[in-house]
């Protein structure tokens, strides 16, 4: 039977804030800062920070003009430190984004697990010229995570190596059909989530043999979440849901990012990824069929980002919506109401990673209503490793 199009109720929807936060701040002030010791060659401080991953699922599904963000759960936030080879990389750049140093080797510690969390303490020892030259200094950070493969260390040349080396080279993109698929409705250790992040910290001051913390870390995912499911008023169950178009390669990180504020904008409705990465040879016009959660029954699928935005209908992204006793329906990733500013009813938006697409899918006969959310995920925060929790 043919599909039929889709008259749609939609709500506005919103921009996600970034996936996890590692939070730190100064430990000492440059008055109480002792100078180093002369031919001291021990490490001149550590960054440290507690890594608390999994906060849960959000109370609720209504998106408010400004209110709490969904946690995500555990394997969203999921980054794999464990074993001798922690699947994270940590750099320092310059403000002009040349290399500084890799960290190696981090400390890292599990300090308590539950069903829903883990908490590790990492450690980054600071050498004695790296303090010599950036204390006091501004300089920045970029962490990433779950890539499985990293840029070759013995290759990154310190004042030479751009960001721009580092996240757009060829191993830098990720091909879902090496982990099983597209993951979901589960994120499973193999499935993981690659995640990226950058910050400057300016005139930070280094204190010898001492903890120093730098501030903010915002990491994103490099997946868009799609949810789709039953309202409880609809007259007809959907047997199943399939993506018409999807990538099946994704960039690990955004091209074009080189400081927090390029993706940071502290407002619930204006927290996004800006740019749109996508790599060459990666859209496959298979349809992917999203698999049904044995638990809550809705069909759920991780995707890489996918671009909608100045392209043919025919090569847009859209949900197959297969019904047990009615006609098979599409919906679209457009605006049906309340376009985002600079948009208007009935243009397409791209799937962007880090956005949590949810619809809520009512069938009466003939009639569909779609409510549509997007919920921000909130933080996890890597909070000051002082000894004290």
């Amino acid at each position: 039977m043919t599909p039929q199009a889709v008259n749609i109720i939609t709500r506005t929807f919103r921009a996600l804030l970034i996936a996890a936060v590692p939070a730190l701040g100064a430990c000492s002030s440059a008055a109480d800062a002792p100078d180093m010791p002369a031919g001291d060659t021990a490490p001149a401080c550590s960054i440290g920070l507690y890594v608390r991953l999994g906060d849960g699922e959000p109370a609720s599904r209504t998106t408010p003009d400004d209110g709490s963000y969904a946690p995500g759960t555990t394997g969203e936030n999921y980054i794999d430190l464990d074993g001798d080879t922690p699947d994270m990389r940590l750099y320092a750049f310059t403000t002009d984004n040349r290399l500084i140093r890799e960290f190696d080797s981090p400390e890292i510690t599990p300090t308590s697990s539950s069903p829903t969390s883990k908490t590790y303490e990492l450690k980054f020892n600071v050498d004695r010229d790296f303090y010599d030259s950036y204390s006091g200094k501004s300089f920045k950070i970029m962490m990433l995570a779950n890539w499985r493969r990293y840029p070759d260390s013995s290759k990154l040349v310190p004042g030479t190596t751009t960001i721009d080396d580092i996240t757009t080279a060829a191993e830098a993109t990720s091909d879902i059909r090496g982990f099983g698929g597209c993951p979901g409705p589960y994120i499973t250790g193999e499935q993981r989530i690659p995640m990226f992040g950058i910050a400057q910290y300016d005139k930070i001051t280094l204190v010898p043999n001492m903890l120093v913390m730098l501030g903010d870390l915002h990491l994103l995912r490099a997946y868009a979440k799609i949810e789709v499911y039953d309202d409880a008023a609809s007259d007809d169950t959907l047997t199943g849901v399939s993506l018409t178009r999807h990538n099946v390669r994704s960039a690990m990180a955004p091209q074009g990012v080189y400081h927090q504020d390029d993706y940071v904008k502290h407002s619930y409705n204006d927290d996004y990824a800006a740019t749109l990465t996508v790599p060459d040879a990666s859209e496959t016009s298979d349809a992917l069929a999203m698999v049904r959660d044995s638990v809550s029954g809705h069909f759920i699928v991780y995707v890489p980002e996918y671009r909608n935005t100045g392209r043919t209908e025919s090569e847009h992204a859209r949900l197959l919506l297969h019904y047990k006793f009615g006609e098979d329906f599409y919906a679209d990733f457009k605006y049906y109401q309340n376009p985002a500013p600079g948009s208007a009813v009935g243009d397409a938006f791209d799937i962007r990673r880090n956005y949590w697409y949810k619809y809520e899918i009512k069938r009466n006969g003939t009639t569909i209503q779609l409510t549509a959310d997007v919920l921000p995920y909130g933080t996890v925060k890597l909070e000051p490793s002082f000894g004290l929790d």
